[in-house]
């Protein structure tokens, strides 16, 4: 270990009471050093192996493009969501807002249910407790278009997976 300490050459100067540093050296073998250098190493290796076990591929199931618009009684809906369950209910489920009568998300593939609500805006009787006039929301599709929908779409890979429903309010 002896050849791991730091080195340094003393010169004697016009004043013998004074020295002056010279050829200040850190060796290779430096430990501190060493473990750095080794870790980087690690770190390197490690993020290799990783990068090819894991790929480098998508994430996720593979989803395709679903539009189409959303109407009642004809009219566009204007505010809504819109949601793609898989019909057998083994997968996942696909959300989207509607917004003046038109939807868009990615959804995989499969026969899915549909469900379908919007609410709006009512007036209420009286005032709130800030003084502004009163005001509730209600839900204006019928359950028979979400809890309890039996409305259906099949999602392909070859596309176009437009959708277009024109529901009845009762």
């Amino acid at each position: 270990m002896e050849d791991c300490k730091l080195k340094i050459a003393e010169q004697e100067t016009a004043d013998s009471s004074q020295f002056a540093v010279s050829n200040l050296q850190w060796p290779i073998c430096n430990p501190m050093r060493l473990g750095v250098v080794a870790a980087l190493k690690r770190t390197a290796l490690f993020g290799v192996i990783i990068s090819t076990l894991t790929g480098c591929g998508p994430r996720g199931p593979v989803t395709y493009p679903v539009s189409g618009t959303v109407k009642v009684d004809g009219q566009p809906v204007a505010n809504g969501e819109i949601i793609f369950r898989a019909a057998d209910g083994a997968t996942g489920s696909w959300e989207a807002k509607i917004t003046d009568g038109s939807y868009s998300l990615e959804s995989t593939a499969g026969e899915k249910r549909v469900e379908i609500t919007a609410r709006r805006k009512i007036d209420a009787a009286g005032n709130a407790d800030s003084g502004e006039p009163a005001f509730s929301f209600e839900a204006y599709i019928p359950e028979k278009y979400n809890e309890k929908s039996d409305l259906k779409a099949t999602v392909t890979s070859a596309g176009p997976n437009v959708f277009d429903f024109d529901l009845e309010a009762e």
